[in-house]
């Protein structure tokens, strides 16, 4: 069997006040079919191929919101909202390492005149 990998983004685009503030939200996501994950040596730092440990048919999924207004951005992330999606707690890239867990993320960004 072949392995596979699914990337999906998501967004939709509006007004909240007009020529105020605009926000988009959506949803970032990606999928992997089962595969053989590599393998980690951390008392020399390498990775390597092994053939024991499977992954995968794990969703990972990510929900954003993204507003300006006026010359100011500011944007709000949930990482890996999909953990524990289906009781399933195999979110692995690399055998034995599991990925991050939920983290909320926040950005403020200001543009300046010249």
């Amino acid at each position: 069997m072949a392995w596979r990998r699914c990337y999906l983004s998501w967004g939709y685009e509006f007004n909240i006040v007009k020529n105020v503030l605009r926000a988009k939200v959506g949803l970032d996501g990606r999928f992997n079919t089962t595969y053989q994950v590599y393998g980690f040596n951390p008392a020399v730092g390498q990775f390597y191929n092994q053939r024991g440990t499977e992954y995968g048919e794990y969703p990972w999924v990510d929900v954003f919101a993204i507003l300006k207004w006026k010359r100011m951005r500011i944007f709000l992330k949930l990482e890996h909202a999909s953990e524990n999606l289906f009781n399933r707690r195999d979110y692995f890239m690399v055998a034995h390492y599991p990925l991050n867990k939920r983290i909320f993320k926040f950005g403020l960004s200001w543009s300046w005149y010249d």
